[in-house]
Parts: C-alpha cells; structure tokens; sequence
C-alpha cells in the first residue's frame, strides 16, 4: 500500500534534552536510516517542525518556565545533519502539539495517496500522540516506528504508546519498517536473511506470517517463528489455568520431585543442550556447557530449599501461609536460553503455579526442546504452555487476564511496559533489565590479574549478558599502562567460530546488533574517543572464511561521563576505560549510571572497601572479581533502572512466586499439612 514517512519535531531544541530516550545520537541513527530506505525508494517524505517567532507565544509550560525555543533563525530550530530536508520534502509549520495543525499536512499525505503513514520523531506523551489521533482520526493508517520514537519522560511516553496501540496504531520495529519499504534497486543491497514481517493490527487473528531465525555463526536459516496473537495467546493461557489448581493442591515432594527430573533431564543431554546454544546464538561452546550447568545448579537449588520456605508461622488467633499465584508469565531472552528460563520455571512450578512461556525468537528452538523434556517428566498437560513470538506477543500475555503474575528478563523498554501493564492490572512484577557494570581498579593486590579477569567479564560472550564488565575505572595517572596492557590481553582472547573449542568470543547475535554497535563504535570515535581494535591486527580464530555476524572486541578510552558510550548499555564487546583524578572521583563515576545492577572494586584496603558498600547504588557488589557471573544460591537483582520488583534466585524465589495469606480465626486454626503449600 502507498507509504509516506513523517518526521515530527526531529528538531536540536527538542534532541538536547539530558534524558532523552532512546539516546540521541541513536535516535538520529534510526531516523538517518529510515530517511536514506524511504528515498532509496522514492517514497513522500514530510517534515513537520514546531516554529515559535518572537512575536509570538510559545507553549504555556515554556512560558512559565521563562524558556525560548525553536525560533527559526536559530540553530536550535534546524535539524541535526543526517535529517535535514531536502529541496523535495515538504515542511510543515506548527506551534502546539499535532503536526496537523497545518492543513496542509493532511491535503498533501491526500494529494500523494498515502494510506500507510509511518510516524517517527518526538515526544511519545505529546505530539506524536496529537499526530497519531489526528492522523487516524484523518483516514489514516498509522505505524509508530519504536525505535525512531522518543520522549525525556520515558515511562509516560510508553504508556502513550501503549494507549495508542489499543486503539488504532500499530507498532513496528525499525528493521521490519526498513524491510517493508523496498527501495528501488531491491534486488542489491538488501539482506533477505535480515528480514521481519511488519505486524498485522492489533488484535488479529491467531498468528502473523512467520520470520526466520538465522545462526549467527552462518547465517544458516534455522526456523520461523511464528507469533501468537490475540486468540492464540488466550488458547494458551486458558491451558496454564486449567492446569494451574489441581497443580497447586499436588503435594511440594511431588512437584519437587517432577521438577528435579527436568534438572536430571538436562544434565543427560547437557551435551546436546551446550551445541544447541552454540547453534542458535552464536555463544561459544564452552560457554554454553558452563550455561547447562548454571541452569541445572539453580533448580537443584530451588529443589533442596522449596519445602522449608513454604513452612506456615503462626500465633495466638492467626496463621500466615504462602498461596501461589496461578498462572505466570514468563518472558525469556536469547543471551541465556537455558539458563535464565530454569532459574524462572523451576520456582514457579515448585511452588505451585503454572507457567506461560514465551522466550526470545532468537531461543525457541531450544525453548521447543527444554519444553519438549518438561512433556517427558508426568508434569500435567498444560502445565508449561510455550507461547512463540516478538515484543507485540509479550504485551499480548502480560493483558491476558489469565495471567496472575509476570517476570521478564529483557531491555529497559520492555521492563517499563511490563511494569505498567502490571500496575494497570494490579498483579505483580518480576523484571530484571541488563546493567552497565563498571569495575574500580584503586590500588590492587594484583593488578595483572584484575585487568586480566576484566577483559574476560567484557568480552566473555561478546558482552551479551547482563553483568558483563562494561566499563573500567583507573587512576588517571596509570592510564596510559593499563590500556597499554589492555591491548595486550584482549589480542590473545581468541576470537571466532563459537562451535571451536578454543574460541573465547563468538558472534553477536544478528546483523541488526552488529550494525547497531558498528553504528555506536562510529559515533564514539566521531566525539573524539580513543577506539581501540585490539584483534584487528590479529587473527580470526577457527573457519578460514568469516561468515557470520562478528565485531571485534573493542576498547574505549572516554573522560567524558556524559558520553553516549559511557551511559548506555552496549550489550556488545565493548569495554570502555574512565580514568578518575581520585578515589572520591572514582565513586562518583562508578555510580553516574541510571542503571545500578553490579559493581566491583580491586582493591586491597578494607576502608576504601567499606566506603564502596555505603555509596554505590547496586545490587550486587564484589570484591577483587570481574562484574560478570553470579552463584545459583544467591539472590540476584538490580536496583534503579537494572530491575524492577524481587530479586530472582535463592532466598528471594519464594517471595516472588507465592503471596502470604493472613488467616485469622476465633477459634483454633489448623495447620496445614507440610505437603501442601495451598
């Protein structure tokens, strides 16, 4: 159908904002990419900017703020460069909030046929929202392009967003809206393996046309995925509660027992599990046997506690016992196939709920296996529901009012909306959100060892898991030998084919990430910061010919903690070095992140150690260790925006899969058998 693309507000006054969401320089980089596809394929192409002359009255909230903004004439009312219009794209003037408010808008989208306009620009809350109505409102098809929208109030602009897909929008990510948009010369230049189906409107029928997950070592097609939607999701939900009751009434030895043989399944086939992993996210395969292992170690943990934690207290008139909650979702991501989905299935089926699972595309493949095993262990037909599909899916379960409970491991965009969607039901929330985890090296008992330790915790896994070491901060007067030896170290990491024995790094897990960190490596070095390419001078382990999606491990000297590199998680092989002028420096940098999951601190003196406990804002610290890993008996969760709700694993499972039920009684209160926690 005809498509037009429409910049909204895509402006320098309205980019500098210090909270700006997704980080500027990216938004550009998302937006740059649309505009170059859209006129590749001759598309209409409109801008839409807000224009305040002197002589007139901005908006009431600048007024009262005394603020001068998007004046023409200054540079703060152009945009940046890779957006500028060219001679041939319209630009409309507005002074409020809808890009409508020009007539001239909708006259022009009419005069050129469209009916598909893909909206993009900011603010999520404000006038992205008015367009969206008024567009909508005009006859118009509207397709909010995610990642090309965005807003300094983060969680208010996602529930615009929200709001406006339950009504008469759709959402697209970019790569489905790049590949839904051909250019003219599509048969070069256009990677059929990288493309997505752009989503049918919401709600719709039982699935989408299926897209296809390729090996990230290959690029070999794998499997589709295919999305469940609206009545598919309720089919399945409606299974997890049928099976949830009877489930939770089934003694704890029981439910322990058919949960322990899932461990006992795994930990038979680890070997089959650790080339899956390997296969299908590029995860190296002595990593991925060390993933089977961590997986199988957090149920054993769940199992040989569970029982004791369901233990009822009581006192004079009163009885205090834990209920499950029924049914929970649980959303899983493709960094830890195996492992995460353990350390979530186990204790939610212990104690007694049901599960509905929906993971990453890029892991269901191991997902149909580990729930194929789950089939084998007597658990109740239903009992784990797999549930395939892309972010539209899980926003799909967290509404199902089936569903008692959710926890997710994912981005910071997807916690937010699982919290809101949690908060709007009033049902409880498990979301553990990545970090960007910085290691303090201050005085060390051995300093060979903790640079060593720290390239391995940046570079382990292609800096694709939640508690890699992203960032490094030295005494600056040692700056120059630590990144000196840095160098040295990350050339000797191999780096390559992930099915070699001997390979350290792999491949990150699709071309999408790859050019997302080429992209953010190019725009580092473009703001003046030290790029160093250590394996770029050395030698691409295993397979004579590199076909698969690999960045370079890669170093980043930055003073800058404002920096682009510095505040936002890579989730790539990225280690970035700050150099601090002293300790007090050394904490304040530590802690000058929104995100708050790990921190650790080389140091031999026990008074700087105390010091690290009381200032930095995390939830796990270590000492004299990189930042990466975590035991199975240990809680692990993060504070600020690295997690919302519990914490996850040990001791803070069965605070978060069950709930406490306060029995008061006039007379004498039975206690519950110890074989039933309902």
């Amino acid at each position: 159908m005809p498509s037009a693309l429409l910049l909204i507000d895509l402006q320098r006054d309205f980019l500098q904002g210090p909270r700006l969401t997704p980080h500027p320089a990216a938004l550009i980089d998302a937006v740059a990419s649309l505009l170059e596809r859209f006129r590749r394929s001759r598309a209409p192409i409109f801008h839409v900017i807000t224009s305040v002359t002197t002589q007139q009255a901005g908006l009431p909230h600048w007024q009262s703020r005394g603020l001068t903004r998007c004046v023409p004439g200054t540079a703060g009312h152009t945009a940046p460069e890779p957006l500028t219009p060219t001679g041939t794209e319209p630009v409309f003037h507005k002074r409020w909030y809808s890009g409508c408010e020009d007539p001239g808008l909708v006259s022009a989208l009419r005069m050129a046929r469209v009916e598909t306009v893909y909206l993009c620009g900011v603010h999520w809350r404000a006038c992205l929202r008015s367009t969206a109505i008024d567009l909508s409102q005009a006859g118009f098809q509207v397709v909010l392009v995610d990642e090309a929208c965005g807003d300094d109030d983060p969680v208010h602009g996602m529930i615009v967003r929200d709001w406006l897909l339950t009504r008469f929008c759709r959402a697209a990510s970019l790569a489905q809206v790049l590949h839904a948009i051909e250019p003219e010369d599509a048969g070069a230049g256009i990677n059929q393996q990288e493309s997505v189906p752009l989503p049918a409107p919401n709600p719709a029928p039982n699935t989408s046309p299926a897209n296809w997950h390729y090996a990230p070592a290959t690029q070999e097609p794998l499997y589709p995925v295919d999305s469940l939607r609206t009545d598919g999701i309720q089919q399945a939900t409606a299974l997890c509660r049928s099976a949830a009751l009877p489930w939770s009434h089934t003694p704890i030895s029981r439910r322990i027992e058919h949960v322990r043989k899932i461990a006992e399944g795994v930990e038979q086939q680890s070997e089959a599990f650790a080339r899956l992993i390997t296969r299908e996210t590029g995860k190296p395969v002595v990593d991925a046997r060390l993933e089977v292992g961590f997986g199988v170690a957090l149920v054993r943990e769940v199992c040989s506690r569970a029982a004791e934690r369901l233990t009822a207290e009581s006192g004079p008139g009163w009885q205090m016992v834990r209920r499950p909650h029924g049914t929970v979702a649980v959303i899983t991501p493709w960094n830890n196939p195996l492992a995460i989905p353990l350390g979530k299935l186990a204790p939610a089926l212990v104690y007694g709920n049901a599960v509905a699972w929906k993971p990453a595309p890029a892991g269901l493949g191991l997902a149909r296996a580990l729930a194929a095993l789950c089939s084998t262990q007597g658990l109740p037909h239903g009992l784990v529901t797999l549930i395939p599909g892309d972010r539209q899916t899980a926003e799909l379960l967290i509404r199902d009012p089936a569903v008692d409970a959710v926890t997710l491991t994912g981005s910071e965009a997807a916690g937010i909306s699982c919290q809101i969607e949690s908060l709007r039901r009033a049902i409880p929330c498990q979301a553990e959100l990545g970090g960007n985890n910085a290691a303090v090296l201050w005085d060390p008992v051995d300093r060979e060892a903790a640079l060593q330790q720290t390239a391995r915790g940046a570079f382990g896994g292609a800096g694709q898991r939640c508690t890699a070491n992203r960032r490094l901060i030295v005494p600056r007067i040692e700056l120059a030998p630590i990144v000196a030896r840095l160098v040295e170290i990350t050339r000797t990491l191999p780096w390559g084919d992930p099915h070699d024995e001997a390979t350290f790094l792999g491949p990150v897990i699709s071309a999408i990430a790859r050019d997302r960190l080429t992209a953010l490596t190019a725009r580092t070095r473009h703001a003046g910061h030290t790029v160093i390419t250590p394996h770029l001078e050395g030698e691409f382990q295993g397979t004579a010919e590199r076909r698969g999606w690999y960045v370079p491990p890669t170093l980043v000297v930055c003073d800058d903690p404002q920096a682009e590199i510095v505040q936002e998680e890579a989730f790539g092989p990225l280690l970035v070095i700050q150099p601090a002028d002293d300790w007090n420096q050394a904490l304040q940098l530590c802690d000058h992140v929104r995100q708050g999951l790990v921190a650790s601190l080389w140091t031999r003196d026990s008074r700087r150690q105390h010091e690290f406990l009381s200032r930095v804002r995390v939830g796990l610290v270590k000492f004299n260790q990189s930042t990466a890993g975590a035991t199975a008996a240990a809680p692990f969760g993060g504070w600020k925006h690295s997690g919302f709700g519990p914490p996850e694993h040990g001791c803070a499972d069965v605070e978060f899969y069950t709930r406490i039920q306060s029995i008061y009684s006039t007379d004498e209160i039975p206690r519950p058998p110890t074989e039933v926690s309902s």
